[in-house]
């Protein structure tokens, strides 16, 4: 292994990067074989059927929003943000076609995330009344809307009420599965006796974006998230959501969660997934879950590049078969140290692999690492662009506008342009434009309460 120090690997040794290397290459034909199974799912879940909806891994939600803001809308509302190790509260003042903002952030410890439903959601009315009177002043005792960003996959009978599906994002608090998010919420806070809420509006996080982007830009017609998870949403034509149960007036249309994080939980994606994968899958807290996701968002990307370098340190082409005790550990290699790789920044590589207990590298070996982040973030970015085109392609528009949020979209330094790539590829004569919408979950969790008003009053 002399030579591989000296940084002169063997071509043995560049077999078995290339075979790794490989089994993370997705050609247009499995992309559309993909899609073609994403657009059959995404018909099922829209059925009327229950036991179509069913056979569907791809819930289809609709969100009771009907209409993206007209620019009308203005007063101040505040905003919920819960999806993340961190909740934020949020006073949304829309004037003029001007939109301003204050927020706070409350951190969410691991008694909370896999506390109580009564502590969840006690703590999270604590933070509204202590914000709210923060802001407004201390006499505040009556809050007409708040819109609620509830990054969970919930199955929503009205714009202010929906039950949680399951839970993701590495939350499991006791007593919530099931059962009404707001009707918890709103409980919570009369418990607390300290203000009241007048009406909560109850959204994903996806919807936040879309709704976000399009007050600047009325072509928007998709949500995507691509942060810690992914999911999109789009608006649907109310005739194609067969399952529809609220009123048929106009508008006629409604934003639709699509959940699509899911996707793959039927062997959808058998084609594309590799031994990492599975890895990755089966060492997760929900093991055959959230497959789609896994594949593509940032809290999967480094832990599948993990389990490629431990192959390859095994197989003694990397690091003379030294796996560190910091490697060892699971999730060690950050998604953020991925987009670190891919930008090349030397310095930064050299500090990534001295945190994870390698401080005489090689060129081949910094190679070879950069090789698979690179390869990794490929892969999800094609299978990513093979969701969106899904969509797309049932629009069927000339050209549209997608609002993108999430820390993998904004830090990764080559995810966007593979994304385009991608695009281009599979959507020759669509103009699709990526439009980055900042802090969607919160301005546009107001928004759709902006919105909602303005509906109500017509």
């Amino acid at each position: 292994m002399q030579s591989l120090r000296q940084g002169v690997p063997g071509e043995w040794e560049k077999e078995r990067v290339n075979d790794v290397l490989a089994q993370f290459v997705v050609s247009r034909e499995t992309l559309e074989s993909v899609m073609l199974k994403f657009n059959e799912d995404f018909t099922l879940g829209l059925s009327s059927e229950l036991t179509k909806r069913d056979q569907s891994p791809v819930k289809m939600l609709p969100t009771y929003v009907r209409s993206i803001p007209d620019g009308t809308e203005e007063g101040d509302y505040f905003a919920l943000d819960l999806g993340g190790t961190n909740f934020r509260v949020l006073l949304v003042s829309i004037k003029n076609n001007q939109i301003s903002m204050s927020h706070k952030t409350y951190p969410m410890g691991s008694a909370i995330m896999e506390g109580t439903a009564e502590n969840l959601f006690g703590y999270i009315a604590q933070c509204l009344a202590e914000f709210g009177k923060e802001k407004l002043g201390e006499d505040l005792k009556k809050i007409a809307a708040v819109g609620f960003t509830f990054s969970f996959p919930v199955e929503q009978t009205s714009l202010t009420s929906g039950n949680l599906i399951k839970w993701t994002k590495g939350y499991n608090v006791a007593g919530v599965e099931g059962n009404d998010i707001i009707k918890l919420l709103t409980d919570a806070i009369e418990r607390r006796k300290e203000i009241e809420v007048e009406q909560i509006a109850l959204l994903n996080d996806t919807t936040g974006v879309m709704m976000s982007c399009a007050f600047y830009d009325q072509a928007v017609a998709i949500g995507l998230i691509l942060g810690t998870g992914t999911n999109a949403c789009y608006m649907e034509d109310i005739s194609s959501v067969k399952k529809w149960d609220g009123d048929l007036n106009e508008p006629k249309q409604v934003i639709v969660n699509t959940e699509w994080g899911a996707f793959g939980e039927k062997g959808e994606l058998r084609c594309v997934a590799t031994q990492f994968d599975d890895i990755v899958d089966q060492e997760s807290l929900y093991p055959g879950q959230q497959l789609y996701e896994k594949m593509i968002s940032g809290m999967y990307l480094g832990e599948i590049v993990r389990q490629c370098l431990l192959h390859l340190i095994k197989m003694f082409v990397l690091f003379r078969g030294k796996v560190s005790s910091q490697l060892a550990v699971q999730n060690s290699f950050l998604t953020m140290y991925v987009s670190d790789f891919c930008s090349g920044e030397v310095k930064n590589i050299h500090e990534i692999l001295k945190l994870l207990g390698y401080e005489q590298a090689t060129l081949f070996e910094c190679q070879v690492i950069q090789d698979v982040c690179n390869v990794v973030s490929l892969r999800a970015a094609r299978l990513a662009a093979a969701g969106l085109t899904t969509i797309v392609r049932r629009l069927d528009k000339n050209s549209l506008t997608v609002a993108v949020d999430g820390s993998l979209f904004k830090k990764h330094p080559t995810f966007k342009r593979f994304m385009y790539e991608a695009l281009d590829e599979l959507l020759p004569t669509t103009q699709v434009k990526l439009r980055l919408a900042e802090d969607g979950s919160g301005q546009g969790a107001a928004l759709v309460a902006a919105v909602a008003n303005r509906l109500s009053k017509k």
